[in-house]
């Protein structure tokens, strides 16, 4: 299966396909709405846990909408469905060590950063490798 996704052939269409339906507007409404049933049920599920209860949103006034009928998506044990905030995007290249340009056929590659209330802040550290340059750790 990696081999096909790596063909032009079969990876070009995937990838089009993919980016023409998360360019449409509608499409990107329906999934914007299913995102925040699904955080906002699984909020009340764990507060309903904590014993919490009774206040808060009414979860069942937000399956009248396009995302109405659609499943939860499956969350790995101890993890939680956010829906976060958008930030900015980084944009780099791969670039060959001694090369002073970027390899443009490698590809280029995204880095979403995001935030969310429920994420800590990231923090530094200043680290010292083993041949004694400094940096930070993250």
């Amino acid at each position: 299966m990696l081999e096909a996704l790596c063909t032009c052939e079969f990876g070009c269409r995937v990838s089009g396909r993919y980016q023409d339906e998360v360019s449409d507007p509608k499409h990107r409404a329906e999934t914007e709405a299913y995102l925040t049933q699904v955080e906002a049920e699984a909020r009340a599920e764990k507060r309903d846990k904590a014993g919490a209860g009774g206040a808060g949103l009414d979860v069942s006034q937000l399956s009248t909408g396009p995302a109405a009928g659609l499943s939860a998506p499956e969350v790995p044990s101890g993890s939680e469905l956010l829906k976060p905030l958008k930030g900015f995007v980084l944009k780099s290249w791969k670039r060959e060590a001694g090369r002073k340009e970027f390899d443009r056929t490698m590809g280029k590659v995204f880095i979403n950063v995001c935030a969310h209330a429920d994420i800590q802040k990231p923090t530094a550290e200043t680290v010292t490798g083993p041949d004694g340059r400094q940096g930070q750790s993250w």
